[in-house]
């Protein structure tokens, strides 16, 4: 069997388990995973992994290139989305109490988890899985 098949499933199998580790830290609360942060997203990458595997094993891999770009683009965006939410300036907590400066107020007591890195390491498997098996066939076509 070829490299990328290996590397691709694990790839796959890892997206799928990052989705429900904590990716989201929160006084009061306990961790947050991916998929309880949004759960129309997470379904939406677990349809993406498994057609992913599906690809790999009826040996469709160059297809795995769209699959892993969709799942990186949806998770960096919903990243972006998060941090954005979580920073907010200082300065609107400022002028929304009439230039009253407290400390405290406005900083963020939400932290991000080491789900994040487990998802886009999972999603960076499944894109070399893809341009692996671009270099496999270009092999062997040589």
């Amino acid at each position: 069997m070829p490299r990328y098949y290996f590397i691709g499933i694990a790839g796959c199998i890892g997206l799928i388990a990052a989705l429900f580790s904590p990716v989201l830290d929160m006084p009061a609360l306990p961790p947050l995973n991916f998929h309880d942060i949004s759960a129309a997203k997470s379904i939406g990458l677990i349809i993406l992994a498994l057609l992913s595997i599906g690809l790999i094993i009826f040996d469709k891999p160059r297809w795995l290139l769209l699959t892993a770009s969709l799942c990186l683009v949806t998770i960096l965006y919903s990243l972006k989305r998060l941090y954005n939410c979580l920073n907010f300036p200082q300065e609107q907590v400022t002028s929304t109490l009439n230039g009253l400066s407290v400390t405290g107020i406005g900083e963020p007591a939400t932290h991000l988890k080491w789900g994040w890195l487990a998802l886009l390491i999972s999603v960076g498997l499944m894109l070399l899985a893809a341009v692996s098996s671009y270099i496999d066939t270009g092999k062997k076509q040589a």
